[in-house]
């Protein structure tokens, strides 16, 4: 349902054709596929560093703070990003 409207969101100003949407599709499952792929191991490595290795450093949150600073780059990337994107104001007018 979320793609659904991914896809009605990227595609609001008619800028992307039918096949250009497959590939985007394609491209966000495969970005999606390899999250899911690489995320649990980095954050089992994360918290099994944080409360064994790096003990001394006592910071058994260490795997939730990776997960903020990942967030926050991603925002900063986004929003990097869609700067100079056209805004759906733009696209009625």
């Amino acid at each position: 349902m979320r793609a659904a409207k991914r896809r009605r969101e990227v595609s609001s100003c008619g800028t992307l054709s039918p096949s250009e949407q497959g590939q985007l599709q394609d491209a966000l499952g495969s970005i999606r596929g390899i999250a899911t792929l690489i995320g649990p191991g980095i954050f089992s490595l994360t918290f099994a560093a944080s409360i064994g290795a790096f003990r001394n450093w006592n910071l058994p949150g260490a795997a939730w703070l990776l997960s903020c600073a990942l967030l926050i780059a991603a925002m900063a990337l986004a929003n990097a990003v869609t700067r100079s994107a056209p805004r759906l104001e733009e696209c009625a007018a």
